[in-house]
């Protein structure tokens, strides 16, 4: 409870000084949910697929020493903002960049789905065929560095692949949009702490 409470008092001074109180591990990210424009996925698959590109992304920065701000945070300032993600005119750079700093996070991450695609391919096996399914799904992703106001990615397109899942696809195409941006931060070491993400109270 009394790490719960800290947690509570570092991110508030954080968010009323500006600078920040998390540990000097490496950037602040503020990650936007997911969400999916395509509606080609039944209830079941699309939540599937956002929790996954939600773990992944979490995985990926956290595994950089990048540090996360709190997602009810993260939705609370968007809803605050009035900023709503599937209005396209309002997925701007200045935007995020706006949010961004608002956050006091040093990047800005959101992607959509906005397409998906699949093709049947047959495997030989012995006397048998065995027919699997390649599942593609197309992301647009934006990558904004909120404290120079630079579009990083802007609604770029990136293709997720999965053999037979297109939940695998969608986190291989979270993977995709930030490799060459993650290869700028080192890799933490598994015995040492990386990022992390403020504990909330329960």
């Amino acid at each position: 409870m009394k790490m719960q409470i800290l947690g509570i008092l570092l991110l508030a001074a954080r968010l009323a000084t500006g600078k920040s109180a998390l540990p000097d591990t490496g950037p602040t990210v503020a990650i936007i949910p997911t969400f999916d424009g395509s509606g080609q996925q039944s209830k079941k698959t699309r939540a599937e697929q956002l929790k996954a590109a939600g773990k992944e992304l979490e995985t990926l920065f956290t595994s950089r020493h990048f540090n996360l701000i709190p997602a009810d945070v993260v939705d609370k300032a968007l809803k605050d903002q009035q900023i709503d993600v599937r209005d396209s005119e309002q997925r701007t750079k200045e935007m995020f960049a706006k949010l961004g700093s608002t956050l006091h996070a040093d990047y800005v991450f959101f992607a959509m789905i906005s397409g998906g695609d699949s093709d049947s391919v047959s495997q030989a096996v012995s006397y048998f065929s065995i027919d699997n399914t390649h599942e593609k799904v197309k992301l647009k992703v934006w990558l904004i560095d909120s404290t120079h106001g630079k579009a990083i990615l802007s609604s770029r397109i990136f293709v997720g692949e999965g053999k037979n899942n297109q939940v695998t696809a969608v986190t291989d195409g979270v993977s995709k949009a930030l490799q060459d941006f993650l290869k700028d931060f080192p890799l933490a070491d598994p015995k040492a702490s990386g990022g992390h993400e403020l504990e909330r109270p329960n």
